[in-house]
């Protein structure tokens, strides 16, 4: 048996209602409508910055998220809250960032989701540690870095469930995000493929299975797993007729015998891995690394501001511990303070940070930035102030 979980990605940066309420209603919204309606399952996953500005322009989106959970029709994945590059980022902010996105998901979906979907699929082994300490059975990382590791692997080889080493010998399954066939669907958009080549491709991998099996036995135990997925706007969005074509997908990919199409968290129950692998740190970028956020003019100052705001945090957050410590108060720092973290992490975001970011995305995080590193000042200044004047008493 071969398992194929079609994962859609849903994630909009703040500051644009208008294509988030678009996106809503031509993907979003009937994309969960189609998996409600027709009793097939999907994994979907949901960055706690989207659902938040959701929740706040009543979008009815959310109330299908909440029916597919109910229904078992869909199986959410945790993302974070802000999208941020966790590879790139402290450990203390992913362990707060990713609070804040089961936070939400709890509040809001009374969910708690067991699958992590990291944000541009950047992976880095201390990460296994922080989930399975935050509970979480699974991870999505890209076979493109899965290759780079290990590029003499055959390919019938490539797409198990893994138990993914971590740092402190807390091991994370890890199943991997087949980047060819999930592009695909963005070929079929633009008329390079056609539904025919999306299910041929599909079909090779039961075949390579069944083939696997006759030569190594310990693959027998273990079913094979292919992830696609893509961002949810592709289908209605984006492409008018996607909807039309994933039917037809389903439709043609349920008649190949030993394939079955199901959420990841479906795919995994009965279906554990059996090797273990030291997965390297790396992201979907087209050399598996992290270049996509590094070495460009704009992103080298945005990452240089980042830096700073974060220095300014973390100084006067020490501050303000010593000082509450010393039973000052110190609320309205701790207010200020709260605020520069919250626009340190807006300022983080990858989209803005990556490629060629758009301009209005470019400001967006420099707006944060420079917004973090002044409440950290304010939130100093206050703090001292209180100290000044209990001294003078």
């Amino acid at each position: 048996m071969t398992f194929v979980c079609f994962l859609w990605h849903i994630h909009q940066p703040p500051g644009d209602k208008r294509h988030l309420i678009e996106a809503a209603s031509k993907s979003y919204q009937p994309l969960l409508g189609f998996y409600l309606e027709s009793g097939l399952e999907a994994s979907f996953n949901v960055t706690g910055v989207t659902v938040d500005q959701a929740v706040k322009l009543s979008l009815d989106f959310i109330s299908h998220l909440r029916d597919g959970v109910s229904s078992g029709a869909v199986d959410l994945t945790a993302s974070g809250f802000h999208h941020l590059i966790l590879p790139l980022t402290p450990t203390w902010e992913v362990e707060e960032d990713i609070k804040l996105g089961l936070k939400i998901f709890k509040e809001v979906l009374d969910y708690t989701p067991e699958g992590f979907f990291p944000p541009e699929l950047a992976w880095s082994p201390f990460l296994a540690d922080v989930l399975r300490k935050l509970g979480f059975r699974w991870v999505v990382v890209s076979d493109r870095v899965f290759r780079m590791a290990d590029p003499r692997c055959p390919e019938d080889e490539v797409f198990f469930p893994y138990w993914l080493e971590g740092v402190k010998g807390k091991h994370i399954v890890g199943v991997l995000q087949h980047y060819g066939i999930s592009q695909m669907l963005w070929e079929m958009y633009s008329g390079k493929k056609t539904i025919g080549d999306f299910v041929s491709a599909l079909e090779q991998y039961v075949l390579m299975e069944e083939r696997l099996k006759e030569r190594y036995h310990p693959y027998a135990a273990t079913k094979s797993l292919i992830v696609v997925s893509t961002d949810a706007e592709l289908i209605g969005l984006r492409w008018k007729r996607g909807f039309e074509a994933l039917s037809r997908i389903y439709e043609l990919a349920g008649d190949i015998p030993g394939l079955k199409l199901c959420s990841v968290k479906t795919a995994l129950k009965n279906n554990m891995p059996k090797k273990a692998f030291y997965m390297p740190s790396g992201s979907w970028s087209h050399d598996a690394r992290f270049t996509v956020w590094l070495g460009r003019p704009e992103n080298d100052v945005i990452n240089a501001l980042i830096g700073e705001a974060r220095r300014r945090f973390e100084l006067s957050h020490c501050l303000i511990l010593t000082l509450k410590s010393m039973n000052f108060k110190t609320d309205d720092a701790e207010q200020a303070l709260r605020e520069a973290l919250e626009s340190l992490m807006l300022g983080e975001m990858s989209d803005g940070r990556g490629w060629d970011a758009a301009p209005e995305r470019r400001r967006f995080c420099y707006h944060h930035l420079l917004k973090s590193i002044e409440k950290s000042g304010e939130a100093l200044t206050k703090a001292l102030e209180k100290c000044s004047r209990r001294m003078k008493i």
